[in-house]
Parts: structure tokens; sequence; C-alpha cells
């Protein structure tokens, strides 16, 4: 029974798979029609001589019955003695298929009789002068005629005609020739031999369909054993197709073609991944230079911006003194100017170093005008003074879900690409406005893109413009109308990648001469955006106790944290590096509530230190802080996790609030 299902599933496997084009079926089609025709033929062949036999063997039955009859009927017929006959009919009446028998002499019928009781005789079916035609033709009897459902048969009934002499009678020579007195007829029923013809094609057709079937699938196995793993090599090549990883397929050692051809392809995917990789190592090197040249780019706007942040600080700090000196009262506002200062300083210098890192930063709902004022006051010194900028902002204020670093980098590339389309100067206008996408727009820029509501940054020039064929490759990699060596090809391929990522498209609208218009669309959120955090004051912050041991090895940082936290009530013990802060807590072991430590000192890093210390206090806690981004400290190989940790540069009240939530625990 299993044998019998796993026969049927190969059947259905292999229908499956003949549906299928390729060498297998024009294979499986050759062989199948060369056995269909060789199979069919001989079935004809056969099936023909088999009903041709069985008819023949009764035709040859009746001319045997019908030649002996009109033998033994011969005195009958010449005395014209119908019971004679008749009891020589008889005798051949109930022969088999034998139906009805007629004796005529030359003028009438002498017996006519049928087998069948209810019937006393049956239809004359052939006419008496249809066997004169055929004597006088010379045909040699007996006569034979077929009709649908009876073979009729004649038969001439002969006597020697008498001696010639005497001496012929005595020497026993029989007289050669003979006269003509009557004629026999036999019917014959033609049932038996039809029920014999349908059995034997019955049967024959039966032996055609097991032979066929079982040389379909004895030539469908051979097939599948010579195409079946060459196929499976090809499924496998057409699946890498539609993939983006290059990966090997297995290698069929049993079958040699298909072991070449898979060991050929597996050789050209190790090939084609190592030109991938090499590939995504030269787009990885070109983009860090694309940066660099970026911020090259921007070092005169940065300067420019830190200077004045500078010199914000620095006034407000001389007034601070100054009116001290005199007796004045300090101005709040002074005072503002330098925090706000600090603030947009520590801003800048964290979007530079997401800019120039290449690591993944979280995206967030923001505000897209806040972010396109703050873009356009870091991209503006980019813009040389020939070329007036101007900023329309959407009513609506969108929110969008995106990398601000990353919106900045796309920004920058559009800004250095309207400069250098309009070197003789021009407008640049940068708007946002908030659209709504139709389902029909969106299907065109890829699956990526939903149809909904959009927040659009239009950057528009009034440079050369670009024809159809730029148009068509801008986005492409490497791609760029530049001279050789000023530029990377990659600053709007690199933009395209990140706005896709972000589940939005860019539109191109240039002509030559008119100008070009980049329209960056980014999906509206309905989230709240994220703003800065509350930072507070110190003034609403209470008062502390208890000892704490700062260890920092810059000496104006150590001086603010000794004045801040004496400020506000605390013990403050100074330690200058690692191997310092270990010796002053040992000195202090009992007096230290917690540690407060730069994590990167010279001779002993700030968590060596710290856990040489908790060897000697285990509950002892501490905070940590650093002025160094993440990527230098991991690379140091000092790990942050477990630890509490704030980067520099760090607010009086963040700091304060860290500290007292850390002695209350």
């Amino acid at each position: 029974m299993n044998k019998l299902k796993s026969f049927f599933r190969f059947f259905a496997s292999s229908f499956s798979y003949s549906k299928k084009k390729g060498l297998f079926l024009r294979i499986m089609t050759a062989f199948s029609t060369t056995f269909l025709i060789i199979f069919i033929s001989i079935f004809v062949f056969f099936s023909v001589q088999q009903i041709l036999s069985v008819k023949n063997s009764l035709i040859n039955e009746g001319k045997s019955l019908v030649s002996a009859l009109a033998i033994n009927s011969r005195f009958g017929v010449m005395a014209g003695n119908k019971e004679l006959l008749m009891g020589e009919a008889m005798g051949f009446l109930y022969q088999p298929n034998v139906v009805g028998i007629s004796i005529f002499d030359k003028d009438a019928v002498l017996i006519n009789i049928a087998k069948n009781k209810g019937q006393k005789s049956l239809p004359r079916l052939t006419s008496i002068f249809k066997i004169k035609d055929k004597m006088n033709n010379k045909e040699k009897p007996p006569f034979i005629f077929e009709y649908n459902k009876y073979v009729d048969i004649w038969a001439p009934v002969y006597v020697i005609r008498e001696f010639k002499n005497e001496e012929e009678m005595i020497l026993g020579i029989i007289p050669k020739e003979k006269k003509l007195i009557g004629w026999t007829e036999l019917i014959l029923d033609k049932s038996n031999i039809i029920r014999k013809q349908k059995n034997c094609i019955f049967i024959s057709l039966t032996i055609l369909f097991l032979i066929l079937a079982i040389t379909y699938y004895w030539v469908r196995r051979s097939c599948m054993k010579i195409i079946g793993p060459i196929d499976r090599v090809a499924q496998m090549v057409r699946r890498f197709g539609s993939t983006k990883e290059f990966y090997e397929i297995p290698v069929e050692v049993d079958h040699e073609e298909a072991f070449r051809l898979a060991t050929a392809f597996n050789e050209m995917v190790r090939m084609l991944r190592k030109r991938e990789e090499e590939k995504k190592r030269l787009e990885q090197q070109l983009l860090n230079a694309q940066k660099l040249e970026a911020m090259g780019s921007l070092a005169g706007g940065i300067a420019h911006d830190f200077n004045n942040m500078l010199s914000s600080i620095m006034g407000g700090a001389d007034m601070i003194k100054y009116r001290l000196e005199v007796g004045d009262k300090i101005d709040m506002d002074t005072a503002n100017r330098i925090v706000m200062s600090c603030v947009r300083a520590r801003e800048m210098i964290d979007r530079l170093l997401t800019y120039t890192k290449d690591k993944q930063i979280k995206k967030q709902p923001i505000k897209l005008n806040d972010q396109i004022v703050m873009v356009k006051k870091l991209l503006a010194d980019i813009v040389t003074d020939d070329i007036q900028v101007n900023l329309s902002l959407s009513n609506e204020d969108p929110v969008v879900y995106v990398n601000a670093a990353q919106l900045y980098q796309v920004m920058m590339n559009m800004v250095a690409n309207a400069q250098d389309a309009m070197p003789l100067g021009g407008v640049l206008n940068i708007r946002t406005y908030v659209v709504e996408v139709s389902e029909e727009k969106a299907k065109k820029h890829g699956a990526h893109t939903n149809p909904g509501k959009y927040a659009v940054i239009s950057v528009e020039d009034t440079g050369m413009g670009m024809d159809e064929e730029t148009k068509k490759k801008i986005f492409d990699p490497f791609f760029t109308t530049k001279e050789v060596g000023k530029g990377t090809g990659l600053g709007l391929y690199n933009s395209y990648s990140i706005i896709k990522e972000h589940g939005g498209f860019i539109d191109v609208i240039s002509s030559p001469g008119e100008g070009t218009t980049f329209k960056i669309y980014l999906p509206v959120v309905d989230e709240e955006a994220v703003s800065q955090e509350d930072e507070g004051s110190l003034k609403d912050i209470p008062h502390g106790s208890g000892t704490i041991l700062v260890a920092d090895d810059d000496i104006y940082v150590r001086d603010y944290l000794r004045e801040l936290l004496t400020e506000f009530g605390y013990n403050v013990i100074l330690a200058v590096n690692g191997d310092d802060a270990i010796k002053k807590f040992e000195e202090n072991l009992d007096k230290v509530d917690l540690i407060l430590m730069d994590i990167v000192m010279p001779y002993k890093h700030g968590k060596s230190a710290f856990d040489a210390m908790k060897r000697l206090k285990p509950d002892i806690k501490a905070i940590f802080m650093s002025g160094y981004p993440d990527y230098v400290i991991a690379e140091k190989g000092i790990s942050t996790a477990g630890l509490k940790y704030l980067q520099k540069p760090i607010r009086s009240a963040v700091l304060i609030k860290k500290i007292q939530e850390a002695l209350k625990k």
C-alpha cells in the first residue's frame, strides 16, 4: 500500500515538474513521443491482426461447413428429396455460429431452415443472381458475403459427369468434367466474433495503458535522474537573482553535470562576494572622504559659530567680573547668555561627532521647522556672499520621525550642490510645507512609500539646471558632473538612501538654464515632538550633606566642582588622577560617601580606580563623567555598562540632582 502511495506521489510531483519549461521538458517530450509512437504502432498492428484472426477463423469454419454440406447434399439435390436434404442440413445447423441453411436446385429453393425455434427461415440476404455473376466472372467458390450481423457463404453443388467409356470405369479414372445441379447457403452469426473483437480491443487497450504507464514512469525517472539535479541547480540560481545576499548552493557529488555547474556557480558566488565586500569598502572610504570634504567646507562656518559662542561667553564673563569689581549688581541676562552659548556649543559638537563618526542613531519625532532653522544656522556660512538664502516655513509646523543628524547630512549635500550650480551667485530658497501623496504617486516611488500626509522640504536654486539624462542618473552611486577630484558622486546617492530609509522619497524638477528644485518628502507622524529636557535652576534644589571624592585631571573642572559642591553643603576631597584618587580614598575610607570622577585619566582610568576602591569598601557609590564621546571610550577598552555615567559638559542642576539621587540610594 505504501509503495502504491509513493508511486502516485511520484506521478503527482512529476506532473507539476513537467509544467516547467526547459531541457527536462524537451527530453521528456522527445522520449515520450518516441515511445508513444512505437507502442501505438505495435498496439494497432497486433490488435488488427487479432481481430482479423478471429474473423478469419469464423469464415474458414463456415467455408469448410458449406463445402461439406454441398458434397453431402448431392444425392438429395439430384433426387429432389427434401427429407433427405433436411436430415443432412440439421447436422450442420447445430454447429456453433450457424443460424440458417438453404439448399437450392437449379430452379428453386428445396429447403430453408433457421436455428431459432420461433423463426422457420431467415430472410434472403444474397440474391442468386449475385452468385451467378461471380460464377460467370470465374471466381473460385465458396462465395462470401459479409453483413452487419451475419456472414452469408455460398457453395455450388456438383456431380461428376458419366464415364466416357468402359475403360475409364474399369480403371477407376474419375471424369474431370462436373455438372452444376444446385447451391448450398450457410448463414453464420457474427455476434460472437464481435464480442471477441471488443474483448480483444479492451484487453489490448488495458495492456497498452499499463505499458505506457510503466514506460512513462521509467522514462520520467530516467529523465529526472539526468535533468533533476541540473534543474534544482537552476532553481537555486533563479532564487539567487531575487535576493540581495550571496550564498552558495549545495553540491550534488553523485551527478557529474550538476556537480560541475554547482561548483562553478559557487566559485562565481565567492568571487562576487569578494567584489561586493570590496565595493562596500570602497563606498565606505568614499563616504568618509565625502564627509571630510564636507567638513572642510564647513570648517570656516564652524569656526565662525564657535568664535561667536566664545565671544558671548568671554564677553559675559568679563561683564560679570567688571560688575563685581565696581560693586554693581550682576545682570541675570548676562549669565543666561553665557549658559545658552555653552548649550549651543554642546549641541554643535554632538552633531559634528554624529556626522563624522558612522554610528547608529535612533530616530525620534521632531518638529521639522525647528530642525530646518538649526540647519540653516549650521549651513549658512557654507554659502558664499553672492548667494541669497531665503527661508519659508510651513504654518502647520509638521512633526516627522527622523534622525536629526542624518537630516543635517542630507541638507548639507543639497545646499552644497545648489552652491556648485550657481558659480556666479543666485538665490537659494528653502521652504517647508505639507501635502497629501496619492496612492498612484506613492507606487511610483517604490514599495517603501505609502500614501498619506507628507512634510516637504523644498531646496530651490537659480543655477544651471540639468537635462533629462542627468536627472535620471543623479541618485546613482559615484555619478557626478563635477571635475575629477572635485566630488565623490556619493552625496545625492547617500541623501536618497537616507530619505528612503525614513520612508520618504525625493523628487527633482529641473531643466537646462532654469535652475533645480529638490523636494524631500518625509511622512508626517501624529506624535508629540521630543523637546529638550528642562534642566531646571539651581535655586530650586535643596542643599545636602556628606563627603564627595572628586577626581579629574583638569584643574578648572576640579575647581568648578569644588566650588559647586561646597556651595550645596558637601565636603569635597580632590584628586588629580586615578592613583591619587585611590590614595585619597584609603586615607579617608570612613568619610567618603560618594565618588565623582572622570572615567578617562592619566596613570589609571576611572573604572580601574573604582574597582580598587570597591575592594576596600564594597558598598561605595560612584558617578562617572567624561568629555570623550562614547565611541572613543569604547576604543580605549572601557565599558560604561552598568555605571552611572554623564557626558560633559554637564549642567550644574543636573549634576546636583544625580548626586542627591545616588546618596539617597
